[in-house]
């Protein structure tokens, strides 16, 4: 483990305070990525958040809530992929990856995408991209980055209880409605 890595370990319980402490969803991701930032050699990294319906919704980008709702349809690009897979997935090469098709920023040409998961569930989806040509993803990006979620279980259990609550509060209401 690099000397990186074990020092984000100590640093772990004070993000695990925090993401306990908060159940608005912008907070808690926007955290969460701010701690991600520095972990993989990245140009740009964001988050993803699982909507009801299996699609995705841009929530955070390089540390920073997003105001511009970015939608992305069930199965769509990485974040797509990772939620229906279930596990991580990086591309040295976008441009003639499959999984990237559908949906791809011209400017990025490598990315790592990681679920964000309690109990085989996912709630949302990371994203490390790079721009430059030279950056390259390794298996050991992708186990760091899962070594240091996996760590964060218990904030991700009250998370995924708040967004299955929300959701469920939204169907009712559109129930009542109609």
């Amino acid at each position: 483990m690099s000397e990186a890595m074990e020092k984000k370990l100590t640093q772990i319980e004070d993000l695990s305070s925090i993401l306990l402490r908060s159940l608005d969803e912008s907070i808690f991701f926007t955290e969460l990525d701010k701690f991600f930032q520095d972990v993989v050699n990245a140009d740009q990294t964001m988050i993803y958040i699982v909507r009801e319906n299996g699609g995705s919704k841009l929530i955070s980008k390089n540390g920073k809530a997003v105001k511009k709702e970015k939608l992305l349809e069930k199965g769509v690009g990485s974040s797509g992929h990772v939620i229906r897979t279930r596990s991580a997935y990086f591309s040295n090469n976008i441009e003639r990856d499959p999984v990237f098709a559908e949906h791809k920023d011209k400017d990025v040409s490598r990315e790592l995408a990681l679920p964000i998961s309690h109990e085989g569930v996912v709630i949302a989806t990371l994203h490390f991209q790079v721009k430059d040509s030279e950056k390259e993803f390794t298996p050991q990006d992708m186990m760091d980055v899962n070594n240091l979620l996996g760590q964060l279980s218990s904030p991700f259990a009250n998370m995924r209880m708040y967004i299955a609550a929300k959701h469920l509060n939204e169907s009712l209401l559109k129930q009542i409605e109609s």
